[in-house]
């Protein structure tokens, strides 16, 4: 089975948990997800997340701690999810695969409809009380 590697940024801070709902040219459109992306050949997990925040939604993020990872089979393929918790140098207004971007505290969070591979990663940040 092939495997792919992906990473994805978690922004906290005191307005809540930054997420992004993926539009209608997409996979899995109008479920919420962490942004990121799949990495390229010889670029660290640091590099890609810099790189795919760039891109979509056209910022500068600091890289922080390692959180944690998440596994999914998609066709036939082995998705591991690694998840890293980042800070925006400024907060995105918009970007080119995602149609609605917010902040949620985490009474909010039980109406979003989630990404299925991100969805372990709010259980445990919600468990860890990483957010109010």
């Amino acid at each position: 089975m092939k495997i792919i590697n992906v990473v994805c940024g978690i922004s906290i801070n005191d307005n809540g948990i930054f997420l992004a709902r993926l539009n209608t040219t997409k996979r899995n459109a109008g479920l919420w997800e962490f942004p990121g992306g799949k990495t390229h050949e010889l670029e660290t997990h640091q590099e890609a997340l810099v790189r795919e925040f760039f891109e979509e939604l056209n910022i500068d993020i600091q890289v922080n701690e390692y959180f944690m990872k998440s596994e999914i089979i998609i066709d036939k393929k082995q998705i591991v999810l690694h998840s890293y918790f980042v800070d925006f140098k400024t907060e995105p207004k918009s970007s080119i695969d995602h149609d609605l971007l917010g902040r949620f505290n985490k009474a909010e969070l039980s109406n979003l409809k989630l990404s299925k591979a991100d969805i372990s990663f709010v259980d445990q940040i919600i468990k860890n009380k990483l957010i109010n």
